[in-house]
């Protein structure tokens, strides 16, 4: 088990990383976040949500964290 909590950083980095050497991945949904870009940039919620999709699609498991069983 990993642990990160920014999203585009530690998170994004670490889950990547995983998969490409071959490690499954589950992220939760909502147990990870980041801030605002601001002047017009994505919001936390965004860039949380752009990196779970971003995730998903290289191949991890995205679920709420409210239904994560150890």
């Amino acid at each position: 088990m990993t642990f990160g909590i920014q999203s585009e950083n530690c998170v994004l980095a670490t889950s990547k990383g995983a998969l490409k050497n071959g490690f499954k991945v589950k992220l939760l949904r909502g147990a990870h976040s980041t801030y605002d870009e601001g002047d017009g940039g994505m919001t936390a919620l965004e860039i949380e949500e752009h990196v779970e999709s971003e995730l998903q699609k290289d191949g991890a498991e995205v679920i709420a964290w409210e239904e994560w069983k150890p």
